[in-house]
C-alpha cells in the first residue's frame, strides 16, 4: 500500500512540475513577442518621426524598404555637415521596415469641405516571416509659406 501511494504521489508531483514548466515556457515566449512589438513600434515611429520633422519637401525621399538587419537610425550631422543614417543596434536585427510617402489632400466636412494637400505616411514593420508588427499611419499637412 505505501509503495503504490509513493507512486500515486510521484505521478501528481511529476503533472504539476510539468504543468508549471510549460507555464514558464508561454511565459517567456510572450515576453519575447512583447519585446519585439515594443522594438518595432520603436522602429515605425522613429521613422515617422523623422519625416515629420524633416523638411516638408524632402518627406518623400524616406519612401522604400529597408530589409531585415538593415534598419536605419534618423539622419545626424557629421563633422563636415553632411547628413548620414547609420545603421540601428542589432536589437532591431530581426526586423525590415517599409515606408510610403503618398500625396493625398484631406477634406474636413465639417469645415465646409476645407482641403488640405499633404503627405500620408505609413510605416510597417515585419519580421523576417512577413509577419506584421507595427503600422502606422500619419498625415502631414503641407506647410503654408509666408
Amino acid at each position: 500500500m505505501t509503495l503504490i501511494e509513493g507512486l500515486v504521489a510521484s505521478v501528481v508531483l511529476a503533472l504539476v512540475a510539468a504543468g508549471a514548466a510549460m507555464a514558464l515556457g508561454v511565459g517567456i515566449g510572450a515576453q519575447r513577442d512583447a519585446q519585439r512589438q515594443l522594438l518595432a513600434g520603436i522602429a515605425a515611429e522613429q521613422q515617422v518621426s523623422t519625416i515629420m520633422t524633416a523638411p516638408y519637401a524632402d518627406s518623400d525621399d524616406y519612401a522604400g524598404s529597408e530589409a531585415v538587419g538593415a534598419l536605419l537610425s534618423p539622419p545626424r550631422p557629421t563633422t563636415s555637415g553632411t547628413l548620414v543614417r547609420d545603421p540601428l543596434g542589432s536589437a532591431f536585427s530581426e526586423f525590415a521596415r517599409t515606408t510610403t510617402v503618398t500625396a493625398t489632400t484631406r477634406t474636413f466636412a465639417q469645415y465646409n469641405n476645407f482641403s488640405v494637400p499633404g503627405w500620408k505616411i505609413r510605416v510597417t514593420v515585419t519580421d523576417a516571416a512577413g509577419r506584421v508588427y507595427a503600422d502606422i499611419e500619419r498625415f502631414r499637412a503641407e506647410e503654408i509659406q509666408p
